[in-house]
This record gives C-alpha cells, sequence and structure tokens, in this order.
C-alpha cells in the first residue's frame, strides 16, 4: 500500500498576512516616533540658540562691553523678546548715554516662536544685575512653543546675576 504524505513547501496565505500587517504597525510606529523626535529636537535647538544669546549679552553686559558708535557711557543692555506669534528675534538695546543703540538678533528661533507675554529686562553693566521692564520682581520667564506641534513649549527663567535655566 502507498500512502501519500504531502510535503508542505512554502508560507501560506494567512501566515504572509499576519508577518505583513506586524512589518506595517511596526514601521507606523517607528515613523511617528521619529517625527516627534525630529520636532523635540527643532524646539531644543531653538533653546539652545536663545540661551546662547542672553550668555552673550550678560558677558557683554558684566564685561561692560560698548558698542560701535557714539556710546559714552552704558549703563547695561535691554532685551526685548517680542509679542507672541509675531516675530522670531531678539531684540538687543545697548542702554548709552547720549543715545542708546540697538541691535536686531534675526532668527535666533528656527522651528519655534515666542508665546508667552512680551518680555523686557535690562542686565546691568558691571554687576549683571537683572531689572525687569515690568512691576515684576526677578525672575523672567520665557516662553517657546514648537511650531510644528503646540504641545511643545519650553521654558526659561532667567534669574538675577546671569543665572539661566530650562524650566
Amino acid at each position: 500500500m502507498v500512502t501519500h504524505r504531502s510535503v508542505h513547501k512554502g508560507f501560506t496565505l494567512i501566515e504572509m498576512l499576519i508577518t505583513v500587517v506586524i512589518l506595517v504597525v511596526v514601521s507606523g510606529v517607528s515613523v511617528a516616533a521619529m517625527i516627534t523626535f525630529n520636532q523635540n529636537q527643532g524646539s531644543e535647538d531653538d533653546i539652545r540658540r536663545v540661551l546662547t544669546e542672553l550668555r552673550r549679552v550678560h558677558s557683554k553686559a558684566t564685561g561692560v562691553s560698548y558698542p560701535p558708535g557714539t556710546c559714552t557711557s552704558l549703563s547695561g543692555y535691554r532685551l526685548t523678546i517680542p509679542s507672541p506669534n509675531s516675530d522670531k528675534d531678539i531684540r538687543v538695546t545697548a542702554m548709552c548715554t547720549p543715545t542708546s543703540i540697538t541691535e536686531e538678533r534675526v532668527g535666533v528661533l528656527r522651528d519655534s516662536y515666542f508665546s508667552g507675554s512680551v518680555v523686557k529686562f535690562t542686565i546691568n553693566a558691571g554687576d549683571g544685575k537683572l531689572i525687569p521692564f515690568t512691576p515684576a520682581s526677578p525672575p523672567v520667564i520665557i516662553t517657546i512653543t514648537s511650531s510644528a506641534n503646540d504641545d511643545i513649549t519650553r521654558q526659561i527663567e532667567v534669574k538675577n546675576y546671569g543665572i539661566f535655566e530650562l524650566l
């Protein structure tokens, strides 16, 4: 008596479908994670640029670095963070006698925007003491929101004497 054994070569249709579904789900999750990572990275880069600018201006103020021009007496440097959603630049003004000299720092933010209220403060020349433009006392809070995802918001706390802290 001859028995025929069926030889199983290859995969069934169900096995192939399950494999394809698993691959699609895994690739979808990884693409979503990569997009979120890129959004976070853009915001982190903007935070670093703002911190660098704050440190640059603080260094100029504490070093009593006179701007080029007709400045005979320097009392400090004023930083102005613009109104929300309108600008990505920071305005730096040397508080000089006889006239103040303003420098526009263009393109500080690339992937984000300033989302808090207008922020103005002066860093005293010499000692680096922070003087807010509003009646509030230090610290001053600068809020930055990602242009790609409004849920990604970071804050920088500017304290007296050049202490900058991420919140």
